[in-house]
């Protein structure tokens, strides 16, 4: 076999299903890295454990599914020529024991780490124990890797850009409107608080040009306290596209700290596939994917939101122009046909052993 193989968590429990996915497979092979994707954990085992009210559920599925799902994948481990692991093999634990399976073997181990987890008390642990055993750590943005180097300075870590995929998510015209604009926010629920922040200033702007807001995030409603019209629905990648399709604009508000400055800004590259105007905070990975004016708003106080939303809602004109700049952003900067050939040339460089694959 003698390919790179690359284990990520189950969908369910994913927040950016496109940065592992078959196109990332399919372009990595086509860039002249053999490899092949795999599921860390049964999917099937995830969505029942995950969505269930187990006490200790987290536990049950770390000593259940996830253990016996690693010991068929380590027969995999001999015949690959490097193992990528996106985030822990174990989701719980700081033994490594599987990350030491894929050493002890002689291949090299490459930690895919996608978030400030230096910053997380409860999982920091685990992101620590896992840069110091492996070959190479591989992040999304330039801030992330800073971090790690001041904390582990001998380590190797490379920044590969995160890819949208550009044919799952894309401009859709509209099937019906109701004559009322929308701004949308589509998201992790963990990430809710920071648009929650924001419901006063939406308040004030519902009452100079009325408009609703579309929050897509989870499985169940959230709560979410707000004197204007705001309509949930579940996560579907599936229907994404007509979920943020006509959106007079895409918000992507974040608080400043170190945590959100080494985010890969997922959430703004959706919105930018899907050829909406965006509106974000200008904080880490954001001042650099949006040009205020061209393909959204940098905006960083609340006047500046303010102006920003009210702008598009009064100005469709300037919301297609600028929708359409976030498409070609997507299709030139994000793309995995784009990317790939990246990662491939910065893996090679970074493991002698993928060299000539």
């Amino acid at each position: 076999m003698n390919e790179l193989l690359i284990f990520r968590p189950p969908g369910v429990m994913r927040s950016a299903p496109d940065v592992i996915n078959r196109k990332t497979i399919a372009g990595l092979c086509g860039a002249g890295i053999p490899c092949s994707e795999h599921e860390l954990w049964p999917q099937w085992w995830a969505e029942k454990i995950w969505a269930s009210a187990l006490p200790g559920k987290q536990r049950l599925f770390e000593y259940g599914p996830a253990l016996l799902s690693l010991a068929a994948h380590r027969r995999k481990i001999p015949n690959a020529s490097a193992v990528w692991i996106n985030g822990p093999a174990s989701p719980l634990n700081t033994s490594c024991w599987f990350e030491r399976a894929v050493l002890a073997a002689g291949k090299p181990y490459i930690f895919h780490l996608q978030d400030d987890w230096f910053s997380v008390p409860a999982q920091s642990g685990r992101a620590a124990a896992r840069v110091r055993l492996a070959t190479l750590t591989v992040v999304p943005t330039e801030p992330l890797r800073e971090r790690i180097l001041a904390l582990f300075p001998q380590t190797k870590v490379l920044v590969l850009e995160e890819a949208i995929d550009i044919d799952r998510v894309r401009p859709l015209a509209l099937t019906a409107d109701d004559g009322v604009p929308f701004f949308v926010w589509s998201g992790h629920t963990a990430s809710l608080a920071d648009l929650k922040k924001f419901a006063g200033i939406f308040g004030r702007i519902h009452a100079k040009f009325p408009f609703k807001l579309r929050i897509m995030c989870g499985e169940r409603r959230p709560v979410f306290e707000a004197a204007f019209p705001w309509e949930w629905m579940p996560y579907d990648r599936a229907a994404e596209s007509e979920v943020l399709a006509g959106a007079a604009a895409g918000l992507a508000p974040l608080e400043d700290s170190a945590y959100s400055r080494c985010k890969g800004g997922y959430k703004v590259k959706t919105y930018l596939a899907a050829g909406i105007p965006i509106v974000a905070s200008p904080v880490g990975h954001h001042a650099r994917m949006i040009e205020s004016g061209v393909n959204g708003f940098l905006a960083d106080t609340e006047t500046e939101w303010e102006e920003a939303l009210l702008k598009l809602l009064a100005d469709r004109e300037l919301g297609r122009r600028l929708g359409a700049a976030a498409r070609a952003s997507a299709v030139a900067k994000y793309s995995h046909e784009v990317l790939m050939p990246v990662w491939a040339d910065g893996l090679r460089a970074a493991l002698p052993q993928l060299a000539g694959r």
